[in-house]
């Protein structure tokens, strides 16, 4: 998913400038890198169902499940692997919480401190003015009101268009993984477990200097015209379980415009911090089912191969 986010950050009616000579526009690069990103996509293939990890010691069995957090809802992705394993399990662990009040509370406490410029700024007027009114121009062109962004932070920016973005698109939050396996737990009776904090996530999505956030926002308008193709091509991959194919979209570092700064943050640091919270699960005994982004468990510094590297064996069953 961090592709998405990257490319949500902004609209594709601001073309790069036409360059002369052998210079290459910033968007005709990104466009040459994507076509040859799809093809290598496209040429690989999953199982036909979203991917499914399980690994046990002796008293202890643990299912990694890949999510994606907005879906259409008119998309079935459950099969009998995946209810039987969901159904053994006794716990269920997501990346944070976002059902008690007081967590929801810390996170909206958060962005209320970090989302926002200080008063009487504006973000417009922190970018070049050829730059403002290009944004301007391609937010108007999607139906997004610019007047909506003027106090925010340049990555909370980016977050409110995503979703607004996704939502148009037919993604819905409610029909998300995460929103649909909560209520099945609810009526399982299962407990609940997180891999992390509100903290741990603001950390990573605010983190970056101003200057590169805002680079980034600016950047990504020139692409925001793709967005439908490569969110179908995403949910494509991912509902076919192409572990491959997510890695390559959404899971590598220095490609299709995602910084390694941002890569770093958004998936290695936390992957890695999730580790010991893995194998404290494996301490106790019982039958647990984890379910984080897809992109956390695919590409090169995957859940998955991290524990691998510890010993662990993890055996992928759908």
């Amino acid at each position: 998913m961090r592709l998405i986010s990257t490319l949500l950050a902004g609209a594709a009616i601001v073309v790069g400038s036409a360059c002369s000579g052998e210079e290459i526009s910033e968007r005709d690069k990104f466009l040459s890198e994507y076509k040859e990103v799809k093809a290598e996509v496209l040429s690989t293939n999953g199982g036909g169902h979203p991917a499914l990890w399980k690994m046990n010691d002796d008293d202890t069995t643990i299912y990694l499940f890949g999510t994606v957090h907005l879906l259409p809802t008119d998309l079935d992705w459950q099969n009998d692997v995946i209810t039987q394993a969901f159904n053994a399990s006794q716990k269920v662990f997501f990346e944070m919480d976002l059902e008690s009040m007081e967590s929801i509370m810390s996170v909206q406490k958060l962005v209320r401190e970090r989302g926002y410029l200080a008063e009487g700024e504006n973000l417009y007027e922190k970018m070049d003015p050829e730059d403002a009114k290009n944004v301007k121009i391609a937010l108007e062109g999607i139906g997004f009101k610019p007047d909506a962004l003027n106090n925010l932070q340049p990555w909370n920016a980016s977050m409110n268009l995503m979703q607004y973005y996704m939502m148009e698109e037919g993604m819905n939050p409610m029909a998300g993984v995460e929103m649909v396996l909560t209520e099945q737990a609810k009526d399982n009776g299962m407990s609940f477990g997180y891999l992390e904090t509100g903290l741990d996530q603001m950390n990573a999505i605010s983190g970056g200097t101003f200057e590169e956030q805002l680079d980034a926002f600016v950047d990504g308008m020139e692409y925001l015209d793709m967005v439908p193709e490569v969110l179908d091509l995403m949910l494509d991959e991912w509902a076919d379980g192409d572990v491959k194919g997510i890695g390559l979209l959404a899971a590598t570092p220095d490609t299709l415009g995602e910084s390694q700064g941002s890569y770093e943050r958004m998936l290695v640091i936390r992957n890695r911090n999730w580790i010991p919270n893995i194998e404290a699960i494996l301490d106790e005994p019982g039958t647990n089912f984890i379910a984080v982004g897809a992109a956390h468990l695919a590409g090169p510094d995957s859940v998955v191969l991290m524990l691998e590297e510890k010993g662990y064996d993890v055996e992928r069953i759908q």
